[in-house]
């Protein structure tokens, strides 16, 4: 009865002391949806939330044709992130949950500093662009991965934009003959738009070739 009692009494230890051990080892991860980015000499870090995936960007980053500067990373189980070594003037950074769901945007200059965002619902961004037929045409976010592609006039749309304030540039694209990559050719001004999550903006360009 003794024997019983003892083992009884080192198992429920055991089960407590457990149990203190998993409270402890999750004490320190972010549960939130905050992000606080620091952008340094040394490069760029921060904190997110555990598993977000992380975009790096120089603000004269063209997606599709990639142009520029652009890094991914995935933040570790305590949301810690980090890109070092890099030697560029203005940064921006896409930061989206592990499940997609909610994203944020931050374009950071050339300050440098401490950052503070709120990883958010995302919006659409959609339009028209009026171009000459057989002109291939890219619509796209400076300094993020977010871009449309098609083929003379029509509809485009771009999905899961993070809250902010972005500048959107329509652009003729071909291809060189020696590389085969494409490169802007021609490009229409670039127009200001403001996302909001769970909204939908227009925008309406006309760019033509020669």
């Amino acid at each position: 009865m003794i024997l019983r009692k003892t083992i009884l009494a080192i198992t429920y230890v055991l089960i407590l002391t457990s149990i203190l051990l998993c409270t402890n080892q999750n004490s320190g991860v972010e549960t939130t949806n905050g992000a606080v980015v620091y952008v340094h000499a040394e490069g760029v870090d921060g904190v997110v939330p555990p598993h977000a995936i992380v975009s790096l960007f120089d603000r004269k980053y063209i997606p599709f044709i990639d142009s520029g500067l652009g890094i991914v990373t995935v933040a570790d189980i305590n949301g810690k992130f980090s890109f070092k070594g890099m030697n560029i003037d203005t940064v921006s950074l896409t930061m989206f949950s592990s499940d997609l769901t909610n994203a944020a945007y931050l374009d950071a200059g050339a300050a440098g500093g401490r950052f503070d965002t709120q990883l958010d619902g995302k919006g659409i961004l959609n339009g028209t662009v009026t171009a000459s037929e057989n002109d291939m045409v890219l619509v796209y976010i400076p300094g993020t991965s977010f871009y449309s592609i098609q083929k003379g006039s029509g509809p485009f749309v771009i999905n899961s934009l993070p809250e902010g304030t972005y500048k959107v540039t329509a652009a003729i694209v071909q291809k060189t003959a020696d590389t085969g990559r494409y490169v802007i050719h021609k490009e229409s001004a670039s127009q200001s738009v403001t996302v909001v999550s769970g909204k939908t903006v227009s925008l309406f360009f006309t760019v033509a070739g020669d």
